[in-house]
């Protein structure tokens, strides 16, 4: 019996993605898909290929063969800032973060839009701290536990 297409489109559809480095192949003829809603896991040993395969998916590796689309749009081979602007972005693990900026820089830099509010509804300390630095250079530390609601009682400060 053969196998119907979809009716609703994926999100991602990876078509026999080949990648590596240099002459070297990582991953062989990988196919996934990733329809609206769902969450998808790749797992694998180390050195199974996952980091290149999302490497590959999100820009930041060329694919040596094979094809990448998000929402029907192929991306494969486009630059990484292109490919985020489809809305997929690789997040490494460890700490691979911008040595040379500060916290905020780098947060600003996730972020995408450079606007901070949705990371500190997020990570609320995030934002109590922002305003300690600031008022910590007027030497006005009393505002500080008044003017970012909540901080101060949350770190058991009181103005």
């Amino acid at each position: 019996m053969a196998r119907s297409e979809p009716t609703t489109p994926n999100r991602l559809a990876v078509d026999r993605l080949t990648a590596g480095y240099g002459g070297s192949v990582a991953v062989r003829q990988v196919t996934l898909r990733v329809g609206p809603g769902e969450a998808v896991a790749l797992l694998g040993r180390n050195g199974a290929g996952k980091s290149t395969t999302l490497m590959a998916i999100a820009g930041a590796l060329r694919p040596m063969t094979g094809s990448v689309q998000i929402d029907g749009q192929a991306v494969a081979g486009l630059p990484s800032y292109r490919v985020a602007r489809s809305g997929v972005s690789l997040v490494p693990q460890g700490r691979r973060i911008f040595a040379t900026l500060s916290v905020r820089e780098n947060l600003a830099l996730a972020s995408g839009s450079g606007k901070l509010a949705e990371i500190y509804s997020l990570f609320p300390a995030l934002g109590c701290w922002t305003s300690l630095r600031k008022d910590w250079r007027r030497k006005s530390y009393g505002s500080w536990a008044t003017s970012s609601p909540g901080c101060g009682t949350r770190w058991g400060l009181q103005s």
